[in-house]
């Protein structure tokens, strides 16, 4: 139907696709929800429209994937199976540029250009699927789901370094009505929506031989599910505020050493009430916070071997827990063209999802 990055790492060795209708992948054994997928370092709960046909992501803004199967670097955490960073590309510095594609399902547009004259860009893109619309202009019926979203990058040079500025909004509708009002009877309709909602901000400096860090972010992902106007009505909301710091030096060719610290705030709620009923089925919330410590070393032993040890370590309150995970990978190339890899860890996970991981349509994760 249409392109889409996800398909793509499906397809690359030590993964698994779910099934052959979602995005959704497993790796080395794990569940979905093991796999950290970001967007320019920032996380993203719910990568995926209509059930998981589509991926959130406009393959047009990428300018690169990098994705870790197990053994994947220390300033990495938070999960078990894997790392998937999704890198938005800048803006053409130059001139003004539109460009759209219409699919069987979706229509997007993207725009990117200069803003100014002080080197500033921007890119900037936006979908909808339109079937919905499609079928009221042919048809005397109404389909009655959608989904849209909207994604967008800043970059501006601040001093010698960079200053850049990512956004996202997503949502998917599904809005029915079941029963019509009638005297003396209210009307029920079905809403159903979810979505993703993220920004962060990333400074970058160069110091010497190495690189300096800052990145802040917020990310959010809310659902409702209701018997609406009053009948019963469920809600899942998962927020996340991160801030890093990290430094990239290298002493000397042989070696590239990041060291760096985080926060992430989690706060996660549920509720499952009953306006009609005058009752709260269920009401939960969960709100850990994570400091964490890091290094990493890519040492380019010789001609041939690639080392890369590195030791992680993070204290989550409330659970008074203190993880110490160290990691060790090796690339050893027999050829230029022909390696064989390997690695050994400890990882740690501090939130899951709940739902029926055997089901074959994910619509979103229940965090």
């Amino acid at each position: 139907l249409e392109s889409d990055v996800l398909r793509t790492v499906q397809l690359l060795p030590g993964t698994v696709a779910k099934n052959d209708y979602s995005i959704g992948y497993n790796v080395r054994g794990g569940e979905s929800d093991q796999n950290l997928i970001e967007l320019d370092g920032i996380t993203v709960f719910n990568p995926s429209h209509l059930a998981g046909l589509f991926s959130t992501f406009d393959d047009d803004a990428i300018s690169r994937v990098d994705f870790f199967t197990g053994g994947f670097p220390a300033g990495d955490g938070g999960r078990l199976s894997s790392v998937l960073d999704v890198k938005l590309r800048s803006g053409d510095p130059h001139k003004m540029d539109a460009h759209g594609q219409v699919s069987l399902l979706s229509s997007k547009l993207l725009v990117e250009g200069p803003l100014g004259h002080g080197g500033t860009t921007y890119v900037l893109s936006g979908r909808r699927t339109y079937a919905d619309l499609m079928v009221k202009a042919l048809t005397p019926y109404e389909l009655p789901y959608y989904f849209t979203d909207l994604l967008g990058k800043v970059t501006h040079p601040l001093g010698r370094g960079t200053l850049s500025a990512t956004g996202y909004w997503g949502r998917d509708v599904l809005g029915l009505n079941l029963v019509e009002a009638a005297p003396g009877r209210d009307p029920l309709d079905l809403d159903f929506n979810w979505g993703n909602a993220l920004g962060g901000l990333t400074y970058t400096h160069p110091l010497g031989r190495g690189v300096f860090q800052q990145q802040v972010s917020v990310t959010n992902f809310s659902t409702t599910l209701g018997l609406l106007p009053n009948f019963a009505e469920f809600n899942n909301s998962a927020t996340l505020i991160t801030a890093r710091s990290d430094v990239s030096v290298s002493p000397n060719r042989p070696h590239d050493v990041r060291i760096g610290a985080g926060f992430e705030h989690y706060a996660m709620t549920y509720g499952a009430k009953s306006l009609s009923l005058e009752t709260s089925f269920f009401q939960a919330s969960y709100h850990p916070t994570i400091w964490s410590a890091y290094v990493d070393d890519q040492w380019h032993t010789g001609n041939r071997l690639l080392l890369r040890p590195g030791i992680r370590v993070e204290y989550v309150t409330g659970a008074d827990f203190v993880s110490i995970a160290p990691r060790l990978s090796f690339k050893y190339f027999l050829t230029r063209d022909l390696a064989l890899t390997g690695s050994a860890g400890r990882f740690y996970q501090a939130i899951q999802s709940i739902r029926d991981q055997e089901v074959p349509i994910t619509i979103y994760e229940f965090w």
